[in-house]
């Protein structure tokens, strides 16, 4: 699993941006507003416990039960739906003062303001949900995480301390791989499963309020709001009561539940997800990101309003005829804690998957070096498009280089020179396997360096490298043209490498293994020794076999190590 910068990764590095101050407390007055003192929303009270009947009864003045009492007896109805009658008069009289001309409840019809009331509440939340859209969705794990930090400083920092297998195994150097494993592993369980109490309830308040604002975001208005036209002059008119009972009644719960109150966290992931959505969208500059943010908060601001200065359960009340409705607010933000626990869940494994491989290929290295005499090392160059690291290739590219570039020229080609111009080989297709490996490698020495050349300043394949990290600091999205343009670029230089590779495993493992036959053949096997090989260099032919066994030596652990490497690095992990 790549561990390549995730959107949890950009939010955590843009903490130590410098803030906008004014925008980032217009966003905090947005989304943490505050009630002018004596004054409730119209349905705070509401919603929370079912209308007592007869408590309401006890509460009327003796003439006014007297008359309840007399109209029931008269009209031949129950005394509780007379009662309810009066209330929901009562009710509607109310939603009246409040919202002028929302509706006619003696005719049981809705009419037009509601309807321009109620297609200002879907343009704002198609807005807001069009700028949210990846924190209330794909990337919400990435987003809880995020918020989890901002929410305690602590317990981030520990999480991204205590679950680095590099750190860890700088801290611990002689600790066992599967120690390592179990060690980070298990840090996720032990900071995760023992958070302040405090914490928790502020995650789960943030969660819900996500949630909450994302079902009013996918609320189908149209279908509500297409109920208003029912002359066909194509003008918003009135509709009945009964056309809009189930949609107000499901709208009532879900603004019912945006009075969940966010924290000062969600707040501030909110501004910082916000700044760089607007930053990989907008060209303006820094003035494009303000009127961003700016139009992120009006349109906050009116579902906010919306939902403080509408009575829609007592809408939904009276679309209803019933005092008894209450809001069915939707559920959400229960499923944070095993979100997070599976983001960090997820990262810990391809973070320690990502360390292993590492110290994998670092191992074969070593045994390289080891072998050869000379330091191997990656070519760190190529790089993963989204990663600081080098790229898997990096590993397997760095020792056909290293034993290319200089070893085999400086140690291995003069001794193989010799069986080229001298050797007497018993078996032709011997001859013809090692002419054309031995020529080969020449050619593979001058791609090699073509391929490092074109690394260096300025180099052709150092640009798209160059192209790609600034549009990740510009924070565009991978699905962006431009950067899948410059991923496609450096893919095509990775396949270049990867053929490179397959080259050197190809001929030096020829090499290995005519060489090796030379030395130590059998003539029923494939490869024969030469006829002349304890002649070929004359008197010094003792010392030449010696140069030849540690040539063909150096061959082999190349050819060894080079394959082991790239399978390594080809293997899916």
């Amino acid at each position: 699993m790549s561990t390549s910068q995730s959107t949890f990764d950009r939010l955590v590095a843009e903490l130590s941006d410098e803030e906008r101050e004014d925008l980032f407390a217009r966003l905090t007055d947005s989304l943490l507003p505050v009630e002018p003192k004596g004054q409730e929303h119209p349905d705070a009270l509401e919603g929370v416990a079912e209308v007592n009947l007869d408590y309401e009864f006890r509460r009327l003045g003796l003439f006014r039960r007297l008359w309840v009492l007399l109209r029931a007896l008269f009209q031949g109805k129950e005394r509780d739906d007379v009662l309810e009658r009066d209330l929901l008069r009562s009710t509607a009289r109310e939603v009246n003062r409040a919202c002028p001309g929302f509706l006619d409840y003696d005719n049981q019809r809705v009419q037009q303001p509601f309807h321009e009331e109620l297609r200002g509440l879907a343009e704002n939340a198609r807005q807001c949900g069009r700028m949210l859209r990846d924190v209330m969705g794909e990337n919400r794990s990435h987003f809880l995480a995020f918020l989890l930090e901002l929410e305690n400083e602590v317990v981030g920092t520990r999480l991204r301390e205590e679950t680095d297998p590099d750190r860890v195994s700088r801290q611990v150097p002689d600790i066992s791989e599967a120690e390592l494993k179990r060690r980070v592993e298990s840090a996720v369980d032990e900071i995760l499963n023992y958070l302040p109490g405090d914490l928790r309830e502020a995650m789960y308040t943030n969660a819900r309020f996500l949630d909450n604002l994302r079902v009013l975001c996918e609320y189908p208005f149209p279908q509500l709001l297409s109920v208003f036209y029912q002359d066909g002059s194509g003008t918003p008119g009135e509709s009945p009561f009964q056309r809009v009972r189930d949609p107000v009644a499901e709208l009532a719960g879900i603004t019912y539940g945006l009075h969940v109150t966010p924290g000062k966290g969600l707040v501030r992931g909110v501004y910082h997800y916000l700044r760089g959505q607007a930053q990989r969208e907008q060209t303006g500059g820094e003035e494009a990101v303000e009127e961003y943010l700016s139009s992120f908060t009006r349109a906050y601001d009116s579902i906010q309003r919306f939902v403080r200065t509408v009575p829609l359960v007592r809408i939904a009340r009276l679309v209803n005829n019933s005092i008894h409705f209450q809001p069915e607010v939707p559920k959400g933000g229960e499923d944070w804690f095993a979100r997070v626990k599976q983001f960090w869940a997820q990262r810990v494994s391809a973070a320690y998957q990502t360390y292993a491989f590492s110290k994998k290929q670092s191992h074969l290295l070593e045994e390289l070096s080891e072998a050869l005499g000379r330091s191997v090392s990656p070519f760190d160059r190529l790089r993963d498009p989204f990663d600081a690291r080098p790229s898997k290739l990096a590993y397997p590219l760095g020792i056909a280089m290293s034993f290319v570039s200089s070893v085999y020229f400086d140690e291995v080609h003069p001794i193989l020179k010799t069986i080229h111009l001298k050797g007497q080989f018993y078996k032709d297709a011997n001859r013809a396997e090692f002419t054309q490996s031995f020529d080969s490698m020449s050619e593979l020495h001058e791609r090699l360096e073509r391929f490092r050349r074109t690394f260096e300043d300025e180099g052709d394949y150092t640009r798209p490298y160059h192209r790609l990290e600034k549009l990740v600091q510009r924070g565009l999205s991978r699905d962006d043209s431009e950067v899948v343009t410059a991923v496609e670029e450096i893919r095509s230089i990775e396949s270049e490498a990867e053929s490179l590779i397959k080259s050197a495993i190809r001929h030096t493992g020829s090499l290995a293994r005519v060489t090796n036959g030379i030395l130590h053949g059998e003539v029923a096997g494939q490869y024969d020794t030469l006829s002349n090989l304890k002649s070929i260099e004359g008197p010094n032919s003792d010392r030449y076999l010696t140069k030849l066994g540690d040539a063909a030596m150096k061959l082999r652990r190349t050819a060894d190590i080079l394959s082991r490497s790239y399978d390594l690095s080809t293997m899916k992990l």
